[in-house]
């Protein structure tokens, strides 16, 4: 969906979403752009993929890299991989990964990012944006004067109630999985409709 929404000409199809630390290769210069390693108890990886996505960095999520973790239940990091196979052995979670949302959420956010990403670029910004996102026009404007499309985005996120993230239980997925395929299906006709 979200290639063919707001593509992102780096991190084309075949991809994933993983951010496992062992699959990361950063240079040095988007490292020290991005401030390093963010200092956080756990999800220390993904919390550096969001610093790199921040500064616009490129970032490829190749389908041939496979990493292997260790299935380890007494980790370092409270919070991290090694409690959550140990609570998963017990009792699987009730909600799916804090990426997965609803897919209807999913089309919303996706719209919404295209045209805060082409507002970004050319600096005009229609009239109904805001509005769109539930924000006063001037909180759109602070947003969009940063530097990064990236760090405009997340400011956006953090303020937008528009864009707050719905978590889906993993009950829920079969029937999103299903939502999904049709708004796939939609677009893909409307794609080949617009040709």
């Amino acid at each position: 969906m979200a290639w063919i929404i707001d593509p992102d000409l780096n991190d084309p199809p075949d991809r994933h979403t993983e951010a496992s630390g062992a699959s990361l290769a950063v240079s040095v210069a988007a490292f020290d752009r991005a401030g390093g390693i963010p200092p956080v108890a756990s999800g220390e990886d993904r919390a550096l993929v969001d610093a790199l996505r921040r500064i616009d960095a490129r970032i490829r999520h190749d389908p041939e890299i496979n990493v292997i973790v260790s299935g380890r239940i007494e980790g370092r990091a409270r919070d991290g991989m090694a409690d959550a196979i140990r609570r998963r052995m017990i009792r699987q979670d009730e909600f799916t990964d804090t990426q997965v949302e609803p897919a209807h959420n999913a089309f919303r956010r996706l719209t919404l990012r295209r045209r805060v990403r082409l507002a970004w670029r050319s600096g005009v910004v229609q009239g109904t944006l805001a509005a769109h996102l539930s924000l006063h026009p001037q909180a759109l404007a602070e947003a969009l004067s940063a530097r990064f499309f990236g760090a405009a985005w997340v400011e956006l996120e953090k303020c937008s109630p528009v864009l707050r993230r719905e978590p889906v239980r993993f009950v829920d997925l079969p029937a999103e999985i299903v939502a999904a395929n049709r708004l796939l299906a939609w677009l893909a006709s409307d794609a080949v409709a617009a040709d």
